[in-house]
């Protein structure tokens, strides 16, 4: 894994692999920060002896999109498997909130 930050970004790459008699397993992709969210992307890939090499990706983003007086958090979240697709899905999600400050 490695973190670089640069312009109000921070990123972590990563590559990770572990193998066993059992498993062989890579997971690779990114962690993405900045002032305002927090966003990844993801994939494993997996395979157990005599068997097919197995997918599952994770894509999730959270961020904060307040403007003046409109709190906004927004998320996504999407997972895929190769080996149980009947699981794969896609959220999203919108959080508002109005507020009005009012000073005596």
């Amino acid at each position: 894994m490695k973190w670089i930050e640069k312009k109000g970004v921070s990123q972590s790459d990563v590559n990770l692999e572990f193998h066993t008699k059992k498993v062989l397993m890579k997971l690779f992709g990114y962690v993405r920060k900045t002032e305002a969210s927090v966003s990844t992307n993801l994939k494993l890939d997996y395979k157990f002896p005599k068997e097919k090499t197995e997918t599952v990706k994770i894509e999730a983003e959270l961020s904060n999109r307040t403007i003046k007086n409109l709190y906004h958090i927004k998320g996504n979240l999407k997972l895929e498997s190769s080996a149980y697709s009947q699981f794969n899905f896609t959220s999203s999600m919108n959080f508002f909130v109005s507020m009005i400050l009012v000073f005596n």
